[in-house]
């Protein structure tokens, strides 16, 4: 009977140790695994892409994978979307582009396998961008020239061109108040605006505007706009009494001496006309030589620029009687007398060199020359009268080309001449007389608009007088009158400023002719201070402003604006 236990116990045992070893099978495959760190199943980024978050909690979207199988890959859909995927070793790294839209983008699903493991996903969402608007550049002030040619930030010169930049469907720009001295207009493209300013010829700085740039519920952009006040330089020129025989061509600027010519017993300059750019004085006139010539010239300050005829033998003559700057080319107009032939002439940068032109004009020969040039834009105007039995009143216009052709401001037969030109707007305005007598005038003011139509007023009524002169200043046209007056037994000279006679700018008349200028509402103009020896004075607003001592002749005038 123990022997049988016994038995039983050994083969029980066996059977443990059987059933032992079959537990152990080398052959025997795991279950397939997948799992990622962190375990994220959703994921948001903010708009712009830089930050991301899960449940809540902000997180580092690299997410580390691990796997019991031989290979693993990650997938975004929809495939080509704002979310990426890129693969580093045994992790990946989400990435997402900005999102400037206020609504958020298509979620995207990041979907990662490997083998026969259960794939994992994660859902990836984006915030919409809140409402944005900016504009390049970034200011908040502004300030326009008195020209309105230029801006400035500081001290700086920018350009007043400005980028919009907004995640919103439409924007816009309004000026307040509107209908104000600066404009703003967007661009063809609809991606900025441009601000433009009028000028401002008052010497007092306009009020301010408000620019502000609007786009749904974005916050609105704003810039302060300003403007400075006009600055005026005064420039006289004429010819003052020299040391010896001949005068000499001085000139000045606010009152104060900017040039005096040097005397030259061989030779002296006449000025007619001037004209001022950068600072310098350029003046059309001609040169007396002391054997009986005369050539056309034009000189820069004291200095002598362009010889514009070469006269040969005595008799031979040439003038230069008006004068013009336009983008630093000089033109100037006059006349040259040469071998019994006689033509009316308009240089070019002196009429010879790369940059230099010389045109004869039709008709040959004009009664007294030309009396005032005008250059609009690219535009040239120049008035004179035409010969006959009697003088014509002729304007003489032409665009870039300079191909000139007449204009006949007044019928045939009766004695008219003109003395200046000016322009307001379309409208060309030309100063003058017309003869109603064999010894009395009336003075007249022509006007050409753009059709061509000439049209004939005499502002100043009928006193025997002529106008002499014009300036145009906004809407404003300024006339100088010069006239008999039959009480003092003088010539005199008086303002009109849009017809009405301006008190306080009566005053004797020049012994050549007289010139007006006009800044800020100013009104500046030369006449005799005294005799023996000869004064002039420059009169603002019928006041003395300056005093020229020791002067034979003062007979330029001209106002220009600082930028």
């Amino acid at each position: 009977m123990m022997k049988k236990r016994i038995y039983l116990l050994l083969v029980t045992a066996a059977l443990a140790a059987v059933i032992a070893g079959c537990s152990k099978d080398p052959d025997k495959v795991p279950a397939p695994a997948l799992s990622l760190s962190p375990a994220a199943t959703a994921v948001v980024f903010s708009a712009d892409g830089k930050t991301a978050a899960s449940g809540g909690t902000a997180l580092t979207p690299t997410f580390t994978v691990t796997t019991n199988q031989t290979a693993w890959d990650v997938q975004v859909t929809p495939a080509g979307s704002w979310c990426k995927a890129a693969k580093s070793g045994s992790a990946f790294t989400l990435t997402a582009e900005a999102n400037p839209a206020l609504t958020a983008p298509e979620p995207a699903t990041v979907t990662v396998t490997a083998g026969n493991a259960q794939p994992v996903t994660i859902s990836v969402t984006q915030f919409g961008a809140d409402a944005a608007l900016a504009i390049s550049p970034e200011v908040e002030t502004l300030e326009f020239s008195a020209s309105g040619t230029k801006a400035f930030i500081g001290t700086q010169e920018v350009a007043p061109a400005f980028t919009v930049t907004t995640n919103l469907s439409s924007w816009d720009v309004n000026v307040t108040p509107a209908d104000s001295w600066c404009r703003a207009a967007k661009t063809e493209d609809g991606t900025g605006f441009t601000l433009t300013a009028d000028i401002n010829r008052k010497t007092s700085a306009p009020g301010p505007v408000v620019v502000t740039v609007t786009a749904g519920e974005a916050d609105p952009v704003t810039i302060a706009v300003t403007q400075r006040e006009a600055v005026y330089d005064i420039y006289v020129a004429g010819m003052t009494q020299a040391t010896g025989d001949n005068a000499v061509l001085s000139g000045w600027k606010n009152g104060q001496p900017l040039f005096t010519g040097t005397e030259n017993p061989d030779k002296a300059f006449f000025p007619y006309q001037m004209a001022v750019s950068n600072g310098k004085v350029y003046t059309a006139g001609y040169i007396n030589f002391n054997n009986g010539t005369y050539a056309a010239a034009v000189y820069e300050n004291d200095r002598e620029k362009y010889r514009l005829t070469n006269p040969v033998v005595s008799g031979d003559d040439g003038g230069a009687t008006v004068i013009g700057v336009l983008n630093g080319d000089i033109y100037t107009a006059g006349w040259e007398a040469k071998g019994g032939s006689d033509a009316d002439k308009f240089w070019k940068n002196g009429g010879s060199g790369p940059d230099g032109l010389t045109i004869s004009m039709s008709p040959p020969r004009l009664w007294a020359s030309f009396t005032d040039m005008a250059i609009s834009g690219d535009r040239f105007l120049l008035c004179g009268a035409q010969s006959g039995n009697n003088s014509r009143a002729t304007l003489f216009t032409s665009g870039p080309d300079l191909n000139f052709s007449a204009v006949s401001l007044a019928e045939a037969g009766v004695s008219t001449e003109t003395y200046a030109v000016a322009v307001r707007g379309d409208e060309v305005l030309i100063a003058g007389y017309r003869r109603v007598e064999s010894t009395k005038s009336r003075a007249v003011l022509w006007s050409v608009n753009a059709a061509g139509a000439v049209t004939e007023s005499e502002p100043a009524g009928s006193v025997d007088g002529w106008f002499v002169d014009i300036a145009v200043e906004g809407e404003d046209v300024y006339l100088l009158l010069e006239y008999f007056d039959p009480n003092t037994r003088y010539f005199m000279t008086k303002v009109l400023r849009n017809g009405a006679e301006v008190e306080g700018c009566t005053m004797p008349a020049t012994r050549e002719k007289p010139r007006i200028a006009v800044a800020g509402g100013d009104i500046y103009w030369v006449a005799i201070g005294g005799n023996d020896p000869y004064t002039y004075d420059v009169y603002k607003n019928g006041t003395v402003a300056w005093r020229f001592g020791n002067a034979l002749e003062i007979v330029m005038l001209e106002a220009v604006m600082r930028e």
